[in-house]
């Protein structure tokens, strides 16, 4: 809880709500709502309920939209990782966007600026977990030393991204989105080549 700035909690029953439309909710939270209900009715326009659950918590990155059997079934599978949002979702996400706006004749510096710009929005928008943070992070760091034409070091970002991470939110460290999130990047940038190099020397 104190990893995600929860520092109290509260019980209240359901006549003591008030829902705030229009005027008294923040920009933040009209951008938020908005989003959310216009992915929630884009897939249910044109998916069955249970594609449309699927699809709104991955996209989302909320498991509640799915019942528990659902979620049992996917566990079951050894699929969970994919209904929690990751770096995966943000590479693939910043890889569209980039290959489209390089089609469309877009210069490289703007469309650098584009897809970092949309990539943070979107992390924004779904309350930027810890492994989207390392991943937004990581990708303005390679897209930044793309601009000034330096070269860029995955295992020095990834570092980097860690130390920030922690000055900002040390209890990140208790996350265990934020541990696995590390350990898998790590694992893939320096544990991945040496498996390869040693099973597959040829």
């Amino acid at each position: 809880l104190k990893g995600d700035k929860i520092h109290t909690r509260t019980s209240i029953r359901d006549y003591q709500l008030k829902i705030l439309e229009g005027e008294g909710r923040s920009f933040k939270y009209r951008l938020k709502s908005s989003f959310t209900s216009h992915i929630e009715g884009l897939f249910a326009r044109y998916l069955s309920p249970e594609g449309a659950d699927l699809m709104t918590s991955i996209i989302l990155g909320k498991s509640s939209y799915l019942n528990e059997d659902f979620l049992s079934l996917y566990r079951d599978m050894g699929l969970a990782h994919i209904l929690a949002v990751s770096g995966l979702h943000i590479g693939i996400i910043s890889g569209f966007i980039f290959f489209l706006l390089v089609n469309l004749g877009v210069r490289r510096r703007t469309n650098i600026i584009v897809t970092l710009a949309f990539i943070w929005v979107y992390g924004f928008i779904i309350d930027f977990p810890p492994s989207i943070l390392r991943a937004n992070l990581m990708f303005t760091v390679l897209y930044y030393s793309q601009l000034i034409h330096e070269p860029y070091d995955s295992v020095n970002s990834l570092s980097f991204t860690g130390l920030i991470l922690l000055v900002m939110n040390p209890f990140y460290l208790f996350n265990i989105g934020f541990q696995l999130s590390f350990m898998a990047s790590w694992s893939i940038l320096v544990l991945y080549p040496r498996l390869v190099s040693a099973f597959y020397p040829y």
